[in-house]
């Protein structure tokens, strides 16, 4: 039993470190949109990918030793006491799992909308003048010949 938990402890810490990478990942999207690096936004949103798909992994491997933990304490196979210090571990890495959570949800809720902003202004450029927003010039910056 305390072996399910020592390895839920374990993939907690490394889902941690995932979200510092993808916190990580959004903050450099998100310059990457404000400076309009078309190749360093592609590559960011792949690397964002894949690391998402391996927390989604992770998840469910937690999610899988937790049910089998409950399961084998409540069928009393095996005592139900954790160690001290596999207790505090997990304590630890759950709380630690929680504020990484945390500090991916808001560099990701400020890399949507800048990205929502982004869509928003291409589709207005597109529909009021017909051409694309890199090539947009203001129209005080056109010369027309006065007769």
């Amino acid at each position: 039993m305390e072996k399910l938990i020592i390895r839920a402890t374990e993939l907690m810490q490394e889902l941690a470190q995932a979200y510092q990478k993808l916190s990580s990942v959004c903050e450099q999207l998100a310059a990457a949109f404000i400076n309009a690096r078309v190749e360093a936004i592609e590559m960011l949103t792949r690397i964002g990918q894949a690391e998402l798909l391996t927390i989604r992994a992770k998840l469910s491997q937690i999610t899988w030793l937790l049910s089998a933990f409950t399961n084998g304490r409540n069928n009393g196979n095996e005592p139900n006491f954790l160690g001290v210090k596999e207790k505090s571990a997990f304590e630890l890495a759950s709380k630690e799992l929680v504020f990484a959570a945390k500090v991916f949800q808001q560099a990701c809720e400020k890399t949507s909308v800048l990205a929502v902003n982004g869509i928003g202004f291409a589709t207005v450029c597109f529909e009021l003048y017909g051409i694309q927003p890199t090539t947009y010039h203001a129209p005080y910056s056109i010369r027309r010949n006065k007769p």
